[in-house]
C-alpha cells in the first residue's frame, strides 16, 4: 500500500513538472548563487518567493558546524539605471510617435541614452554621467523649440533619477 502512494505522488509531481513547463515559456533571466557555496552545501534545497525577494536555504552549508545551514536572501532590483534607460528610450519614442516630437531631436536624444547605456555595459560609469550630463544638455537647448512646455522637464527628470542611481555628481 505504501508503495503505491509512493509511486501515486512520484506520478502526480513529474505531470505537475511537464504541465508547468509546458504552460510557461522558461528561461534563466537571472543565476542566484551563493557567495560562499562549496560542494555538498545544498544550495537550492529550499526556497522561498515573495514579491521581489526570494530566500534560498543550503541546509549542508557548514561555515559555523557541520550541516549548520545556510539562508540566502536575493532581492530583485527594480529600476535599475538600465531600466531607467530602456524606459526612457520607450517614453521618447512615444514621443516621437504620437506627440509630435521632431523625429531628429528625439532620435538625438535615444542616441545619447544608447551611448550612456553602452558606456554602462562596459562599466565606464565616468562616461555614462558625462553623457547623460550631455543628454540634459540637449534637452535644455530645445526647451520652448523643438520640445513642448511639458516635455523638457519630464525628460530631465528621467535623466536625472538615471544620474540619481549611478551617484553621478
Amino acid at each position: 500500500m505504501k508503495f503505491q502512494i509512493v509511486i501515486f505522488y512520484m506520478v502526480a509531481f513529474l505531470v505537475a513538472i511537464v504541465s508547468v513547463e509546458n504552460a510557461f515559456a522558461i528561461n534563466e533571466d537571472f543565476k542566484l548563487t551563493a557567495s560562499d557555496g562549496a560542494l555538498f552545501d545544498r544550495f537550492g534545497s529550499s526556497v522561498s518567493i515573495s514579491g521581489d525577494k526570494a530566500i534560498v536555504g543550503a541546509w549542508g552549508d557548514d561555515d559555523n558546524e557541520n550541516r549548520s545551514g545556510s539562508a540566502y536572501v536575493f532581492v530583485l532590483e527594480t529600476n535599475t539605471p538600465e531600466m531607467l534607460i530602456d524606459d526612457t528610450i520607450e517614453d521618447i519614442q512615444n514621443l516621437i510617435d504620437n506627440e509630435g516630437l521632431n523625429k531628429g531631436i528625439g532620435n538625438s536624444l535615444i542616441s545619447s541614452l544608447e551611448a550612456a547605456g553602452k558606456s554602462l555595459d562596459k562599466e565606464n560609469l565616468n562616461a555614462a554621467c558625462n553623457q547623460l550630463g550631455s543628454l540634459i544638455n540637449k534637452i535644455d537647448a530645445q526647451e520652448n523649440k523643438k520640445l513642448s512646455e511639458i516635455q523638457p522637464q519630464e525628460l530631465r527628470d528621467a535623466v536625472n533619477e538615471i544620474k540619481s542611481k549611478l551617484s553621478c555628481s
